[in-house]
């Protein structure tokens, strides 16, 4: 939080690290002779943003000490009616929440009717999320003898009143997982190899068991100092 707070705040600090997140990252190579492969390559990074994915990473690791990445595959949420099972997308159905229980006219039986939430996998690449977790928000249960880690984020609080309120555009479109872990207050489990986590790497007798060091950690001392001597500038 504080690693945040003097990027937000001191200008030297915010343009160092901003200078150091985004030197190295050059122009994409896309090391083939197929040129139908490399213009596949080119528009997938081009849709999936990935330079701007990168410069955020870039920016977690200095300024927080850890960076999380994952991807979410792109699937298509369909409601389903019970009686005549015709079934309508559930970003352009009309429903309604009560109780965790999806409900809907059906389009077809033009029935009120409790609906079959299903979810099918598709391969729309503007569906596809790279998804940077918030490290203020994420858990790292740390084995220090094996060094294995396991992660655990929780929801920010508006999400999950919303999902609990039952509006529909996180109903349509979220995960169920991340649906089930705000109905039922728990935190979301990712798997660890599907998980990146990029961390400034430090010693065995640090502080931070599991997590990187944000890199204005050993200058905070002085920082708060200069926020002292400032304080009675002013006064």
């Amino acid at each position: 939080q504080w690693g945040r707070y003097f990027y937000d705040w001191h200008p030297i600090i915010h343009a160092a690290i901003n200078k150091m997140v985004q030197y190295p990252i050059t122009d994409f190579v896309f090391d083939t002779d197929d040129d139908n492969l490399k213009k596949n390559y080119e528009a997938a990074f081009k849709t999936l943003k990935v330079r701007d994915v990168l410069i955020r990473m870039g920016l977690d690791y200095f300024v927080c000490g850890n960076s999380y990445l994952s991807c979410i595959m792109p699937f298509k949420r369909m409601l389903e009616c019970p009686e005549c099972h015709a079934a309508v997308a559930a970003s352009s159905a009309q429903f309604r929440v009560n109780n965790k229980e999806v409900f809907m006219e059906c389009p077809k039986c033009h029935k009120n009717v409790k609906a079959i939430v299903k979810d099918s996998q598709t391969k729309d690449l503007h569906d596809m999320r790279l998804i940077l977790w918030n490290p203020l928000y994420m858990q790292v249960d740390f084995d220090e003898i094996l060094g294995n880690c396991s992660y655990y984020y929780s929801l920010p609080e508006h999400i999950k009143s919303s999902i609990a309120k039952g509006e529909r555009k996180y109903i349509a479109q979220y995960p169920m997982y991340f649906i089930d872990a705000a109905r039922e207050k728990k935190l979301v489990h990712l798997f660890s190899d599907k998980l990146m986590h990029l961390k400034r790497e430090t010693h065995s007798a640090s502080y931070f068991k599991g997590l990187g060091q944000p890199i204005i950690s050993p200058v905070m001392k002085y920082l708060f100092h200069l926020l002292i001597l400032l304080r009675a500038q002013d006064a």
